[in-house]
């Protein structure tokens, strides 16, 4: 599974630019349970720019937990948000997230 991870993000990284077929890879691996990897894909969500964290909402589809897993573990220690969370704090559904969990 991990090998698995790893090389999507490989391919999600090389074919960034190419909306079409990034769309095409969204569009297959929505419907499924894409958790660890996005989990995995936001550790660092520093480094992501808005464009990455808003094709891992797609992925994610109606699954808040990744989201909110993130944003926790980016506020652990954290006397200030960073931009990236205060992005995905505006992007997620907050209803859902407090429903779902």
């Amino acid at each position: 599974k991990q090998w698995y991870q790893r090389r999507v993000r490989g391919f999600i990284l090389k074919k960034w630019e190419e909306k079409s077929t990034m769309n095409a890879l969204v569009s297959v691996l929505a419907p499924k349970d894409n958790s660890t990897f996005i989990l995995e894909y936001m550790l660092d969500l520093n480094k992501l720019d808005t464009r990455q964290i808003d094709v891992m909402i797609k992925l994610g589809g109606g699954n808040t937990n990744p989201f909110l897993r993130t944003i926790l573990l980016n506020l652990a220690d954290q006397n200030v948000l960073n931009e990236n969370v205060k992005y995905l704090f505006q992007k997620i559904n907050l209803a859902l997230c407090c429903e779902q969990n």
